[in-house]
């Protein structure tokens, strides 16, 4: 089923008078709970596809597809500060990118499925999988679908609002969604994207932002996992509050729990943009305190999932899609 990412998506023509879409991402953010967004953030202004999706058009036969949830979609970002962008930027490699904020595994699998009959296979896969327990589940009154996070305190499932969900079935009788019933749907869709990128020669590289997913994917002994860069591997560093919450939030497994901090690296920001989204996405406001991870980790996200090293001279020349237009917000 197809799910809408934006709402309040307008039309513009940049300087050359090339038509295209943008919003500010109301629907967008409301993935990861309307309350606290509240309809969108100032800063951030998304490129939006004929595809719905963030980013520029799809390339038909792609070099690369990559999937994953917010991290990946670039949720708080330009889509060009997004890992699979930056990917796209160092190599030249033609990306599609269809990560989505709120993903499961599984509805990413299908978005892969149906994405390529329409633009037909890649040479590669790059998976950064969300959270296993993470599942989307069809409505059966409304026909769509519903995004649900586990909430550990609660031992249960919960909707965007942080509501306890319970399901209602097609004859009309509740229940809770069981936890091991969703994971089991979410490795079944990754070993089937995995069968079918060998009977089709894509190469696929999977990794995990979330600690107990990259765990259960080693135990599992899934062969495709990306492996961390050595410069990568360094001491945990001391993190500022900010990025503390960050990491915390968002439960990064201990082998990457120091990247995107300040000193991990010898990368530094150029230019207001790249300097205000370093840290942090631009999606932080007073109600929601836990933004997504800024161009740094995103840049480092893209070395995991490459295999590449990435140099300040690399990224120099890395500005938004929208800066000196006239939907540049305002800097202050």
């Amino acid at each position: 089923m197809k799910t809408r990412d934006f709402e309040d998506v307008y039309r513009a023509r940049d300087a050359e008078g090339k038509a295209f879409r943008w919003s500010r991402g109301r629907r967008f953010h409301s993935t990861h709970g309307s309350e606290e967004f509240g309809g969108g953030v100032k800063d951030c202004v998304y490129l939006v596809n004929s595809d719905i999706h963030h980013g520029p058009e799809h390339y038909y036969g792609p070099d690369v597809v990559t999937l994953g949830c917010s991290f990946t979609g670039g949720m708080g970002l330009p889509h060009n500060f997004s890992w699979p962008h930056l990917i796209e930027s160092v190599t030249g490699a033609r990306v599609n990118n269809l990560g989505r904020p709120g993903s499961s595994i599984e509805s990413q699998v299908y978005r892969f499925f149906t994405h390529i009959v329409k633009y037909g296979n890649p040479k590669k896969v790059l998976f950064l999988a969300p959270d296993i327990f993470r599942a989307q589940i069809l409505e059966t009154k409304r026909w769509t679908e519903k995004t649900l996070f586990f909430d550990d305190e609660l031992n249960t499932y919960v909707d965007t609002d942080y509501r306890p969900y319970v399901h209602t079935n097609f004859n009309g009788e509740q229940s809770l969604v069981p936890v091991d019933v969703m994971i089991n749907v979410n490795l079944k869709a990754l070993e089937v994207l995995q069968m079918f990128c060998e009977a089709q020669n894509i190469d696929i590289t999977v990794f995990s932002w979330e600690d107990t997913t990259l765990q259960i994917l080693k135990s599992c002994q899934y062969p495709n996992l990306a492996a961390i860069p050595n410069h990568l591997s360094g001491a945990k560093l001391q993190a500022t509050k900010e990025e503390d919450s960050q990491r915390l939030w968002w439960k990064f497994p201990e082998q990457i729990s120091s990247i995107g901090i300040s000193g991990c690296c010898d990368l530094h920001p150029n230019g207001y943009w790249q300097t205000k989204a370093w840290t942090v996405a631009l999606d932080r406001t007073d109600k929601w305190k836990r933004p997504h991870p800024g161009l740094h980790s995103q840049i480092h996200f893209a070395e995991i999932m490459s295999g590449l090293r990435i140099t300040n001279e690399m990224i120099k020349e890395i500005r938004p899609w929208h800066e000196g237009t006239a939907l540049e917000p305002e800097r202050g």
